[in-house]
C-alpha cells in the first residue's frame, strides 16, 4: 500500500472519529485556572482540575519568537474565565484534546489565537470539518503579516522543538568530548 492511501484513510478515520465520538462527549463548563502556553491550559470543574489542549492548533512555545506573546494572549483572554470545554479526544500524553469556548464569546479559544496570528493549524492533526475554515482564517492572519506572520520565516513549534533538542544533543557530546 502506497503512502498516500494510507494517509488518506486514516484522515478518513480521525474525521469519523471525531464526528461520532464528538456526539458522545457532552461539553462541560468550568474555570481557567492556569495557562501552560498559548494552547494548554487547566481548568477546574467538578472539584478537580484538568489539562485541556486546543484541538488542532499548536502556538509557539516559550523560548520560541512570539511563544510570550501567545501565551500572554491566552491569560488575558481565559484566565481566571468560565469556559465551555468540548472534549474531543484524549492525546498520547493523556491530555484532553478539546475545542473551548470562553463564557460569553461565540468564538473558540482555538479561533482566537489563529486570528491574532499566534498559532499554527496542525496540518497533519487537525481533521475536522472546522479545520478548513481555521486554515481560511490563519491565511489571512499569513497574508497581513499578523503576529507570528510577521516573521519572514516562522519556525512551527514541532520544528523548533526539534531543533533544540539536537542544539541540547550536540551541546552535551561536546561537553563530553571536553571533558576526555
Amino acid at each position: 500500500m502506497s503512502q498516500k492511501p494510507k494517509i488518506i484513510s486514516a484522515f478518513i478515520a480521525v474525521s469519523a472519529f471525531i464526528v461520532f465520538f464528538h456526539s458522545y462527549c457532552p461539553a462541560w463548563q468550568g474555570q481557567v485556572v492556569g495557562v501552560i502556553s498559548g494552547d494548554l491550559f487547566t481548568v477546574s470543574h467538578e472539584g478537580q482540575i484538568d489539562k485541556i489542549k486546543l484541538y488542532g492548533i499548536e502556538s509557539p512555545k516559550r523560548g520560541q519568537p512570539f511563544g510570550e506573546h501567545s501565551g500572554a494572549l491566552a491569560s488575558h483572554l481565559a484566565m481566571q474565565r468560565m469556559v465551555e470545554v468540548t472534549p474531543l479526544f484524549k492525546g498520547y500524553d493523556g491530555v484532553e484534546n478539546a475545542l473551548v469556548r470562553i463564557e460569553g464569546s461565540k468564538d473558540y479559544l482555538n479561533v482566537q489565537l489563529i486570528t491574532h496570528g499566534l498559532a499554527w493549524v496542525k496540518p497533519n492533526e487537525c481533521s475536522a470539518h472546522i479545520c478548513a475554515e481555521w486554515r481560511g482564517l490563519e491565511n489571512l492572519a499569513r497574508s497581513n503579516a499578523v503576529g507570528l506572520w510577521a516573521d519572514p520565516v516562522p519556525v512551527p513549534p514541532w520544528e523548533w522543538q526539534k531543533e533544540q533538542r539536537l542544539k541540547i544533543r550536540e551541546h552535551s557530546q561536546k561537553q563530553e568530548k571536553a571533558a576526555q
